[in-house]
């Protein structure tokens, strides 16, 4: 497919256009074309980058000494859960509710451009494993662009630095870059609390959607949060609006602070309050991974 977007000033409902990869460009965005003066070709060719770029999505619940921007292919440490999914980017979205169905009048998909969003249709069943059991327990979010194929590219476009051969990925460079990383512990989902009231008054079997910003405001994740409870204990409470939560800053820049948190006991006390996490969505905006894919060219 290709991804053409139209300049801003012409406020567009959708702001992209989306056409059938052919052997030349459609007449109509071809130079000259009663399309062509409408579309901002950078923007364009920055958007068909991340859209052809492949994604590996990681969700892990484990302690602070699981948290690494590599834990996607790491070995598990004790305890850990860990699912990984190839992720496809869209300048939509559909509006899902936390049982995994469609919104109640929602047929048509909803623009997101110039975020990008990373959808779970399965999330109401691949993340039931995902459970925080106490306060140390980190959840973290990963996302992976696969960038290989990209660097066979650019090695391709100087074909004079090859004279031996076809030209190969040099030496070295992980064939991935982490685009996003970010979690938060249980201890901090239980301080904040969600929509509206502390996570201890939810009741269970009622899944709430929590929206967490990302590390420096950058990126925005979904998950439906699911009191668990021991049979007998288990109480009902009113649904409600409530503020973003917030991933704390990226992992590399938070391991020591879990860890003094953790030997502080801010964390240790959440007994028997278990929360099951299911990542719904994770949106980023197009300039934060376009970034992290032409630096890691």
């Amino acid at each position: 497919m290709l991804f053409f977007v139209y300049l801003p000033w012409l406020h567009r409902k959708d702001p992209v256009l989306v056409r059938r990869r052919g052997k030349e460009l459609p007449a109509d965005l071809s130079l000259g074309g009663a399309l062509a003066g409408d579309i901002d070709w950078r923007a364009s060719a920055l958007l068909s980058l991340v859209m052809h770029t492949r994604y590996t999505l990681t969700v892990m619940v484990s302690g602070p000494d699981g948290l690494s921007e590599d834990s996607d292919d790491q070995p598990l440490p004790p305890g850990a859960e860990r699912v990984n999914l190839e992720a496809w980017p869209s300048t939509s979205r559909f509006p899902i509710d936390v049982d995994g169905n469609l919104a109640k009048g929602s047929q048509n998909p909803i623009p997101t451009y110039p975020d990008i969003c990373f959808e779970v249709s399965t999330f109401d069943t691949v993340f039931k494993s995902q459970i925080l059991r106490d306060g140390n327990t980190c959840y973290s979010v990963l996302l992976h662009a696969r960038v290989e194929e990209w660097r066979c590219q650019k090695a391709l476009a100087a074909p004079a630095s090859h004279p031996g051969g076809p030209p190969h990925p040099p030496p070295g460079p992980k064939p991935k870059v982490c685009a996003f990383s970010g979690f938060v512990t249980q201890a901090r989902m239980v301080e904040a609390g969600v929509m509206g009231g502390p996570l201890s008054v939810l009741g269970p079997r009622r899944a709430q959607r929590v929206l967490m910003n990302g590390p420096g405001g950058e990126g925005r994740a979904e998950v439906a949060v699911l009191r668990m409870l021991p049979p007998g204990q288990a109480r009902e409470a009113d649904r409600g609006k409530g503020p973003l939560q917030k991933l704390t800053r990226s992992l590399g820049q938070v391991v020591r602070q879990v860890a003094s948190e953790v030997g502080a006991g801010k964390g240790g006390g959440g007994g028997p309050l278990e929360l099951q996490c299911s990542l719904i969505l994770l949106s980023l905006p197009v300039q934060s991974l376009t970034r992290s894919i032409l630096d890691a060219l």
